[in-house]
């Protein structure tokens, strides 16, 4: 579903107001507002309406009431549980989130796993949220302030779609002919691509000979606002050029990505060899490498892809 900008995650700023109670303790109560705005966040058509979560038994008379609450972040539908409100000075009160709920046919529930302990900064690992099988996106949580004595602020941060390119085609050539290329733009992170001096040549059987295959492809940010990675490699099992997040997440984590995983030095281009595409044969065509760049921010990953496809000559 970051987007704080392109990739990296949305992140709601959920402010709780202080009022007053002639009748028992003071309180703070749940009102919302957009911290940060994005025209591209991962639940692409839909919008987070609200979020779930538990109080603890610490929490002054809220958890006997129900330990559950839920928190407006947009929308008016009737939320899950009664809104989340605090006794003033309850300092010893912690808040879990437990699931997002968004605006989506059956306002969908993607459950957070694990659950966030809300503290003054986000957690040390990011959680997966699913409304089923797979990681449907990543998402972290903190709040301004712990101690509850005056207005406070739910922070979620949550991933951006990946960023999928179209898709790069390149045609091999007989041994003395090099290969075409081709540029693609995209945001977040907002690479540009080019196969630079790549070339893939094959024999009669098509097979990839070395002795003529060469150069590498170069992976650019952006001229104008770049979003940079952290790391990038060259993966084999992806066979579309627009996967989806958990399909590009699963990627990342798999065998091919794991063998080519490289650091990112630094915010200038940097190539992808020939060798690291591992092409043996173009006997059965095309051949599928997409090179995926990742970046993560307070452990939620979001990614840009360059998918390839290598035809016969």
């Amino acid at each position: 579903m970051p987007r704080r900008e392109a990739i990296y995650g949305l992140a709601i700023g959920v402010e709780l107001i202080l009022q007053g109670c002639a009748s028992g303790p003071t309180e703070v109560t749940a009102n919302s507002e957009l911290v940060v705005e994005s025209t591209s966040a991962a639940l692409t058509g839909t919008y987070l309406e609200w979020a779930n979560g538990t109080y603890s038994s610490n929490c002054t008379n809220y958890y006997a009431i129900s330990p559950n609450w839920s928190l407006r972040i947009s929308g008016v539908a009737s939320m899950d549980n009664q809104a989340l409100a605090v006794v003033m000075d309850n300092s010893t009160c912690t808040l879990t989130l437990t699931s997002l709920v968004t605006s989506e046919s059956g306002k969908t529930t993607y459950t957070a796993s694990p659950a966030i302990t809300l503290g003054a900064s986000y957690a040390g690992s990011a959680s997966t949220f699913s409304s089923g099988s797979g990681t449907a996106f990543y998402g972290n949580a903190m709040l301004s302030a712990t101690g509850f004595a005056s207005n406070f602020t739910v922070d979620i941060l949550y991933s951006d779609n990946p960023n999928n390119s179209a898709q790069q085609n390149l045609t091999g050539a007989w041994a003395s002919v090099t290969a075409s290329s081709a540029t693609t733009v995209n945001s977040a992170p907002n690479y540009t691509f080019s196969f630079g001096s790549l070339a893939i040549c094959t024999d009669n059987a098509f097979t990839v000979e070395g002795s003529c295959s060469s150069g590498s492809a170069t992976v650019s940010p952006a001229s104008s606002g770049p979003i940079y990675g952290d790391h990038y490699c060259v993966d084999s099992s992806l066979t579309a050029a627009s996967p989806t997040f958990t399909q590009v997440d699963t990627a990342y984590a798999g065998t091919s990505c794991t063998a080519t995983k490289t650091t990112i030095s630094g915010n200038s281009a940097f190539n992808v060899a020939e060798s690291s595409l591992s092409l043996t044969s173009l006997s059965t065509s095309p051949v599928y490498r997409t090179v995926i760049i990742h970046n993560s921010t307070n452990g939620v990953n979001s990614y840009q892809t360059f998918f390839m496809a290598f035809t016969q000559p």
